[in-house]
């Protein structure tokens, strides 16, 4: 199968709901990144369709995932399941891995393993073609997309994570940026704060964050918030990322699914 070219084919079905899907496509450098980690390279049916549709999308609701969904899943499963990679989970009403099987290119199935009390891995059992996930996403999307939200209403977030001995550069680094502290740290939780963490507001371009530290002052977390349609040129969080990395400030990144904010 040509995926390169379905894929095509289900975009130019997805141009008249332009409005209220969004996806954004992943780079052939952040796929070779992806390969290089996992020690693999990723078939045509699952490449072709990160090429094109990416893993931030709110279009296939049983592919929805994150980078860093996808590494911890695959962690889990890389010696129990060789050769295959997580493309969904499931932790909703049970803990699910929806997978598909690497090494076989014409095996278009998806499969599933459940996860039980104790992170032992259940029985793979065989679900539906992941070409059947696209088409019922599509025709889900046919009937209810008068009620989606907007895309000029859903906005990106991300979490941060410095670690506590690089704060103050962090502090130094980002006061170009207009970054400043507009209220002292006072406890995250009241009346009682069991965890010791505590919570101050600070101002970071042009906008109020929330930054909480732990009681030992190791870690500092703060989350950033913008439009899905924002210009990735302006984006705050790739410049936070960047001048976080180019100053080698120690930090971790989580980005959230994206968020609609009607």
């Amino acid at each position: 199968m040509d995926y390169k070219k379905y894929y095509k084919e289900i975009k130019e079905k997805l141009i008249e709901y332009s409005k209220v899907v969004y996806y954004k496509p992943m780079t052939e450098d952040k796929i070779l990144e992806m390969e290089k980690k996992i020690g693999q390279s990723i078939k045509p049916l699952y490449r072709e369709y990160l090429l094109a549709f990416g893993m931030t999308q709110d279009v296939f609701e049983k592919l929805i995932t994150d980078i860093d969904s996808f590494f911890e899943d695959f962690d889990f499963i890389k010696n129990s399941l060789k050769g295959y990679l997580p493309i969904f989970s499931d932790i909703d009403l049970e803990d699910t891995i929806y997978l598909i099987n690497n090494k076989d290119f014409l095996d278009d199935f998806v499969y599933k393993v459940k996860i039980d009390s104790d992170d032992k891995i259940g029985q793979i059992k065989k679900l539906k073609l992941f070409q059947q996930i696209i088409e019922e996403s599509i025709s889900t999307l046919q009937k209810t997309h008068k009620n989606r939200c907007l895309n000029k209403n859903k906005v990106n977030n991300a979490e941060f994570t410095i670690s506590g001995k690089d704060f103050n550069d962090f502090i130094e680094i980002f006061k170009p940026e207009g970054l400043k502290q507009k209220t002292d740290w006072q406890p995250k939780y009241y009346p009682e704060n069991i965890f010791g963490d505590e919570v101050a507001i600070f101002e970071l371009f042009d906008n109020e964050i929330i930054i909480e530290r732990d009681d030992d002052d190791l870690q500092y977390r703060f989350e950033l918030e913008e439009p899905v349609l924002f210009d990735n040129e302006k984006s705050i969080i790739r410049k936070t990322e960047d001048l976080l990395k180019v100053q080698k400030i120690e930090f971790d990144k989580i980005e959230c699914k994206l968020i609609e904010n009607e």
